[in-house]
């Protein structure tokens, strides 16, 4: 039984790909019953992968809904469908009117900040930005803070650098470095993540900020050992307009360990039956060593 055990962990153990991944995955549906989006799972920010009808069968079907049981919610989802739509200004009105028959609304005011940047009135979306803040400093991850300096960055009243964005940077040698303790940076990592999450939803490249805050998300995963995942966005600064040497540098350093971690998974996944069976006959000759042994102590 024992050597039954044995063997059927070893496969568990062999059979299971090695991988990462932190608790995103997040999803979001309508009162409809349709899914907004679907996040992948992992450490890269892809963005929301949209799964919305564009053609207006939803915003009919919220519409209905509110007529039949006038819950703000159903217009606040009304609004977001306006957003994934691109109909900016309709979303702003209706938002506007929310506020009106329902003041001080975290979601009203997160989406009235969003809107407004979206059409590139970053005055407006700061003050909204900030009152959401205010309203619930809790959400999103506590990372709200990282938005509002990104729209002091637009609005000129801070310059565009890591300690504006995410108050710390990560050195200026080949391998990044940081004072945050490890608890910190981790916090500091899901705040990154939930950000650039966002705002690649909506921001297509180039744009300066979101490169400055990719390149800083794959400094601090390569501090926490994400090296594959750090190539990765670091890839996507460049793609966004960030180009450095120091970025080329931890691109090549993460590039590195990314090959050797490779092959040692590519020797896994093409060996494994011969790895396997070299272990279950291992085991099977303890098995049989360990047998003997006691019916030698036995006689």
């Amino acid at each position: 039984m024992k050597l039954l055990k044995t063997i059927f962990l070893t496969t568990s153990i062999l059979s299971t790909s090695v991988s990462f991944a932190c608790l995103n995955g997040a999803e979001q549906n309508l009162s409809t019953g349709t899914t907004l989006y679907i996040d992948r799972e992992g450490y890269v920010p892809y963005g929301h992968d949209f799964w919305l009808d564009l053609e207006g069968r939803d915003l009919e079907k919220l519409d209905s809904l509110y007529q039949v049981k006038p819950d703000v919610q159903y217009l606040t989802e009304k609004g977001l469908v306006l957003i994934i739509k691109k109909e900016y200004q309709k979303a702003i009105d209706l938002y506007l009117d929310i506020e009106k028959k329902n003041p001080n609304q975290y979601s009203t005011a997160s989406n009235l900040g969003t809107a407004y940047e979206l059409i590139g009135d970053n005055k407006n979306a700061l003050k909204w930005i900030e009152r959401a803040l205010e309203l619930n400093p809790d959400s999103h991850q506590k990372s709200e803070w990282i938005h509002v300096n990104i729209l002091k960055i637009k609005l000129g009243q801070f310059p565009l650098s890591s300690n504006s964005l995410i108050h710390t940077d990560f050195g200026e040698e080949d391998y990044p470095k940081t004072e945050l303790s490890k608890v910190k940076l981790e916090e500091l990592i899901d705040q990154m993540y939930f950000q650039l999450n966002e705002r690649k939803s909506f921001v297509e490249p180039k744009d300066e900020i979101v490169a400055q805050l990719l390149f800083d998300y794959g400094n601090a995963l390569l501090l926490i050992d994400k090296k594959a995942e750090a190539k990765e966005v670091y890839e996507m600064a460049l793609k966004y307009g960030f180009n450095s040497p120091l970025l080329q540098n931890r691109l090549e350093l993460a590039s590195v360990v990314e090959k050797e971690s490779s092959s040692f998974q590519k020797i896994i996944t093409n060996h494994w039956d011969t790895i396997l069976i070299s272990i279950i006959s291992v085991v099977a000759f303890i098995f049989v060593l360990n047998r003997k042994n006691k019916k030698g102590r036995n006689k």
